[in-house]
């Protein structure tokens, strides 16, 4: 029988990434599989982490501001989808494989607005069907898109699939809308399949993960917000550590931004997060999570942390709105135009233990759903 070839975020350093890419790996470790990096075909490693230090932003030279500029970005990203071969890189790892399974993470989305990724993906997809092998899409995630272009890639990407599970509501909204006459199951993001990492020590702190979006028109309305949420902690909890962190890496600016304002207040605290484990070793001292990321959201969630979140893409409210938490969820409008309400929130929400029950309750329900949808696909895929 010949192998499987699987496909996930491996070598990322993204902490999200690597906790699904860590979780694919357990779920198919005795499905004789090989496990390849989605972005390349590159054999999975073991290294990662977000190894870059916290205490510099990088120099803003005329350069760097220059291919920042969105229309350069978006020309530079479609130039190089057309040039790349990287597609092919793909097809070539799984040669000795007839079954190909991409799981976990955002795999058919576009955030520029030329497509760029998208074509690359779309060129391996339609080069495996070529070569006659089965493809499946798992724990996907789909959207969002900013151009008619990428969403008729993602459509003939979809077209070509055996099966496809989606990891949100965000996603099938989006597997409707592309494929309406091609079934899906909706399952859920792979980490939260995971076992929590307990609640050891003692809670004293309120986690900040911090992120002012991808949007330019937001930055300035986000960072405001997030300074005056921690202002309002510190009016209510004078003496409460509040805990600054980031689980991607290009969020590390963001972060620095905050922290000079609060240069004086050694209570206003910079968490390096450099692996998993450090991310969950934050959530054993924390009370509470204000998150933004769509991973702080689930590992906060699956280590039993009270989390409020900030919708600034449609997947964070599909997780809060799965996990029945939507109450505990705002959009970027909300957050900045009534920042203390927030912050007030998070610190009733830190003692709330009944509603943190029903969460935890909620979330082994969605486990135990997914898990059976997945077995039940293990023993077809075998087939």
């Amino acid at each position: 029988m010949k192998k499987k070839a699987v496909y996930s975020f491996f070598d990322s350093y993204n902490i999200g990434d690597i906790l699904i890419s860590e979780q694919v790996e357990k779920l198919f470790a005795h499905h004789n599989c090989d496990f390849f990096n989605i972005g390349d075909g590159r054999p999975k490693s073991n290294e990662g982490g977000l190894k870059r230090d916290y205490s510099a932003n990088e120099k803003k030279t005329f350069k760097r501001l220059l291919l920042n500029t969105p229309m350069i970005k978006d020309i530079i990203g479609f130039v190089y989808a057309l040039k790349s071969s990287k597609h092919k890189d793909i097809c070539r790892s799984s040669q000795n494989a007839d079954k190909v399974i991409f799981a976990g993470g955002n795999q058919i989305m576009e955030l520029n607005r030329l497509p760029s990724n998208i074509i690359v993906f779309y060129r391996a997809i339609k080069m495996l069907k070529k070569q006659g092998k089965k493809i499946y899409f798992l724990f996907c995630g789909i959207g969002p898109f900013f151009s008619p272009v990428s969403k008729l890639y993602a459509k003939k990407i979809l077209q070509f699939a055996n099966f496809i599970s989606v990891r949100d509501g965000f996603s099938a909204y989006w597997a409707e809308k592309l494929i309406p006459h091609k079934g899906y199951e909706l399952w859920c993001d792979p980490v939260l399949l995971m076992q929590g990492k307990g609640i050891v020590a003692e809670k004293k702190a309120i986690g900040i993960n911090v992120y002012f979006g991808h949007e330019k028109k937001h930055k300035k309305r986000m960072k405001a917000a997030f300074l005056r949420v921690i202002g309002q902690i510190r009016k209510q909890e004078k003496q409460m550590p509040i805990y600054l962190f980031s689980s991607e890496l290009t969020d590390i600016s963001d972060i620095n931004e905050i922290k000079e304002h609060f240069i004086h207040d050694k209570n206003v605290i910079v968490k390096k997060v450099e692996s998993p484990d450090s991310l969950f070793k934050l959530y054993r001292e924390t009370m509470a999570v204000l998150g933004t990321r769509m991973h702080t959201v689930i590992t906060a969630t699956i280590s039993r942390v009270p989390v409020l979140s900030i919708a600034w893409q449609g997947k964070v409210e599909a997780v809060m709105e799965l996990l029945e938490n939507g109450e505990r969820n705002y959009s970027v409008n909300d957050f900045v135009t009534c920042p203390e309400k927030v912050a007030k929130n998070l610190i009733l929400a830190a003692r709330d233990f009944e509603k943190t029950e029903k969460v935890s309750i909620r979330l082994n329900e969605i486990k135990q759903k997914t898990e059976l949808s997945f077995n039940k696909f293990l023993l077809e895929l075998e087939n």
